[in-house]
């Protein structure tokens, strides 16, 4: 008979942080990392962003205009959806942060997948090896 189990973390040490995929960081510019990355961090892990672009770009240091345009562009690559309008004085668009794991787990498998033609050599055990002795100093330039 198989045993269930079921776990359930209750740790704290996964406060307070932000995990994005890597995906975001290699196919993205800095404005839509840090845009996307802001929009993740104030929704959580199961909620929504409806913090204003003019916020936004205040804690970002960028312009709203600047903010809104690449909310546009993270929309149009399906990393954002607009769910709604929240705010009864100045409605705010309310964004979903869309579940991008298995695209970035997809990419990336199928890419270690692909066979590498620039190293096709065979490294030995010996070659693997990084002896950290030898970083002790940067080189100084001439």
């Amino acid at each position: 008979m198989k045993n269930k189990f079921k776990v359930l973390d209750e740790s704290s040490d996964r406060k307070y942080f932000t995990i994005i995929p890597n995906y975001i960081v290699n196919h993205s510019t800095v404005y839509e990392q840090a845009v996307y990355l802001y929009m993740k961090r104030v929704a959580g892990e199961t909620g929504t962003c409806w913090t204003s672009a003019l916020e936004i770009g205040k804690k970002l240091g960028i312009a709203r205009r600047t903010v809104k345009t690449n909310q546009n562009k993270l929309v149009k690559r399906g990393w954002i959806e607009i769910v709604g309008k929240r705010g009864k004085t100045k409605p705010t668009d309310e964004y979903r942060i869309v579940d991008l794991w298995k695209l970035n787990v997809d990419f990336y498998n199928e890419k270690e997948s692909v066979p590498d033609t620039q190293s096709q050599k065979k490294v030995s055990q010996k070659e693997k090896i990084v002896h950290l002795g030898n970083l002790e100093s940067t080189p100084k330039e001439h």
